[in-house]
């Protein structure tokens, strides 16, 4: 669930196990594990304050949830729920992109967890999301105060998901006949960086990106 919203041929190049050109950073790989270790800090915080979440990294452990809609199979894990009420999703995000956070809300800055939070939704029943952000980029790590979370709730919005729907429909097509869809980026965007894509240098878009940066680079030392 978490391809939604995401280029349409990284998520194939995902699905049909296609092997990777570009491994992880260990930047990236370090922000994976600041993010995990931050999700388990505000998630025991949270349930030290009552709030009574269930399949959480901290008790009984993740849900893994499927969704069988038009053809397209989905899956993934929401980071936990609340009184079968809410669905909980834990974000990490760097100083700039939590103070844009702030300013423009999920849809404005992260529109890939958008789709993904509308996907758990439209898989539980539960139509209700509650972001919660914190900034991994924070001066004291060992401390987690109301200025590094940010708190943002969210509704299921039937149009906004058939929209998401109707975009992977073509694709998802070509994905089960072993085909390649169109990328969605042009090369002249950060998804197409090999920090952020396991698949940038065997893409047309990532090495066009490439071309581009180094020329750049090429252009400062100039």
């Amino acid at each position: 669930m978490s391809c939604l919203g995401k280029c349409r041929l990284q998520g194939a190049f995902k699905r049909l196990k296609i092997p990777i050109s570009d491994p992880t950073t260990p930047e990236s790989l370090d922000n994976f594990r600041k993010g995990n270790e931050l999700e388990r800090t505000l998630t025991q915080k949270l349930l030290d304050e009552g709030r009574k979440l269930t399949h959480t990294v901290v008790n009984g452990g993740q849900a893994r949830i499927k969704l069988l809609t038009r053809g397209i199979l989905l899956s993934g894990s929401p980071d936990g729920f609340e009184e079968q009420k809410t669905v909980i999703e834990i974000k990490t995000a760097s100083q700039r992109v939590f103070t844009r956070w702030k300013r423009q809300g999920v849809a404005g800055v992260r529109p890939a967890y958008l789709a993904q939070t509308h996907a758990y939704m439209a898989a539980t029943g539960i139509w209700k999301t509650e972001f919660l952000v914190a900034n991994r980029d924070r001066k004291d790590e060992t401390q987690l105060t109301a200025k590094d979370l940010i708190k943002e709730e969210l509704v299921f919005d039937l149009a906004y998901w058939e929209g998401i729907i109707q975009q992977w429909e073509k694709p998802w097509a070509l994905i089960k006949e072993g085909e390649l869809p169109e990328p969605d980026y042009k090369g002249d965007d950060w998804h197409c960086d090999p920090k952020y894509c396991n698949w940038s240098s065997i893409c047309p878009s990532g090495q066009l990106y490439q071309r581009r940066q180094s020329k750049r680079r090429v252009v400062e030392v100039d």
